[in-house]
């Protein structure tokens, strides 16, 4: 039994595509992060703030 190697090569456009995608999704990820950490910290954030501009 053979090995019939049907693997299909990604072009260069198709990386690229492929890349960009992925790095739109991480940096989605992470700003959804930082909004996070922003709301779970705001009493912090909001003590600090009127302590700066008192």
């Amino acid at each position: 039994m053979s090995y019939t190697g049907r693997h299909r090569h990604k072009t260069r456009r198709e990386k690229l595509q492929r890349s960009q995608r992925n790095l739109r999704v991480a940096f989605i990820i992470g700003i959804i992060a930082i909004v996070v950490l922003l709301l779970k910290n705001r009493v912090y954030l909001y003590d600090t703030m009127r302590l700066w501009f008192y």
